[in-house]
């Protein structure tokens, strides 16, 4: 089993897509100064996650990385938001275009 950045994984070219996703989550968190937490709110509590509002999906060696946008919880598209970032995106990796369809689906389908 090939070894990527300490860890094992059975497809090479999955996990090398995994690595290069969280390197660039990881560089994105220190960018924004993120500690990689879900957002909380006043009272520290987990803040779940709002609507998908902008997927981006790049093909990458042997698969797909998927990147989900979403508003913050309890914005509207028609509410402006008042201070404060937009969420960072969640990053998911696939290797079968299948598999990609049936998580976006999943995951849009919630919205409705």
């Amino acid at each position: 089993m090939p070894v990527i950045h300490g860890r094992y994984y059975m497809n090479p070219a999955m996990g090398a897509a995994v690595e290069r996703a969280r390197a660039a989550e990881e560089a994105h968190a220190h960018e924004d100064g993120a500690n990689g937490e879900p957002p909380r709110d006043a009272r520290g509590q987990f803040v779940a996650p709002g609507a998908v509002h902008h997927v981006e999906i790049e093909v990458a060696d042997g698969g797909y990385l998927a990147r989900l946008h979403r508003h913050p919880q309890g914005n509207h598209e028609s509410e402006p938001m008042h201070g404060g970032l937009p969420p960072h995106p969640s990053s998911h990796v696939f290797t079968d275009h299948n598999d990609l369809v049936e998580f976006l689906r999943n995951e849009l389908g919630k919205q409705q």
